[in-house]
């Protein structure tokens, strides 16, 4: 006796729900999305072989050399602009208005001397663009770069492992303004810091290619 075959049916998915679900999701991550800025000093930063990259933490304090030797600090937090703003004008006597000061805990970068911040921080944004950058003032004492670096260690209580100092020079920077920076450090007793470049692979064949081949953790 012949078996009765059942009818197959197709089966159908509404995929409607998913469809919105992924619009919504793809409509949140494009509004909530944050652009990274463009550079206010652009620097091409050199590239190395390194076991461990420096990262630009919130407690950062980036010491920036363009092509032109000029130097530049770039406190990308609120929080240690503020702390180290302060400890400046204590070391200086000097204070800004509380506007300015505002101001200023809102920019991270500091491209001028102290002496011309007030004018920095009162100029429009189209202003600043057109406005040349003069930079920290640098030289074989470690100049003006050293008395922000003993505001940013008094921030600390002269903690170095809770501030992160950082150098970014730029590739074709000249060595004696990398040595200027270098000098702000040594008279602060900062002989801990990072330089910032790009990543790129171990070579084949190298001793550090062997090692890490053999799962041998780099010390920092």
């Amino acid at each position: 006796m012949a078996r009765a075959r059942i009818k197959r049916k197709g089966t159908s998915i509404d995929m409607t729900a998913m469809c919105d679900v992924a619009f919504l999701l793809l409509s949140f991550f494009i509004l909530t999305a944050q652009f990274k800025p463009a550079e206010a000093v652009p620097i091409s930063i050199p590239s190395s072989v390194a076991s461990k990259a420096a990262s630009l933490n919130t407690d950062a304090f980036v010491v920036s050399v363009d092509h032109d030797g000029k130097a530049y600090i770039e406190l990308s937090d609120p929080g240690i602009r503020a702390k180290v703003l302060n400890k400046f004008e204590q070391l200086k006597g000097i204070q800004l208005s509380a506007d300015l000061t505002k101001k200023f805990n809102n920019t991270s970068l500091i491209p001028v001397p102290y002496a011309s911040l007030q004018q920095y921080l009162e100029l429009t944004p189209e202003e600043v663009k057109k406005t040349p950058l003069p930079g920290i003032p640098l030289d074989t004492t470690g100049g003006e770069l050293r008395d922000w670096v003993t505001a940013a260690l008094q921030a600390y209580d002269n903690n170095t492992n809770d501030i992160h100092f950082i150098i970014k020079g730029d590739d074709e920077a000249k060595y004696p303004n990398i040595s200027n920076v270098l000098t702000a450090f040594k008279k602060n007793d900062v002989y801990k810091y990072q330089l910032l470049t790009t990543p790129e692979g171990v070579p084949p064949g190298t001793e550090l290619y062997k090692k890490n081949m053999q799962g041998i953790k780099q010390e920092d």
